[in-house]
């Protein structure tokens, strides 16, 4: 409760690029695999279906999320994040 009674949003965003292991590292969060032999993931889900895929824009490339590899995987290259609905 201490912890989110002082949390708040930053909105000062910085230009710096992130190399592809930041978002990788971010992403095992809510999603990596934490229980290798049961493929286990950080987050449930219903049956243990994993429907979910994590995509990652980035300007070089779009990447998904491997929470098994704690990895991000090349899907496009190029720079396709106005297709995401938010201007970069």
């Amino acid at each position: 409760m201490a912890a989110l009674s002082h949390w708040q949003t930053n909105r000062n965003i910085s230009e710096e690029e992130l190399s592809p292991q930041i978002p990788s590292n971010l992403l095992w969060a809510p999603w990596g695999v934490n229980r290798p032999a049961i493929r286990g993931r950080t987050a449930p889900s219903a049956r243990n279906v994993q429907e979910i895929n994590l995509y990652v824009f980035l300007a070089e490339r779009v990447y998904l999320f491997d929470g098994t590899s704690h990895g991000l995987k090349p899907v496009l290259a190029s720079d396709h994040r106005a297709k995401t609905g938010t201007p970069s």
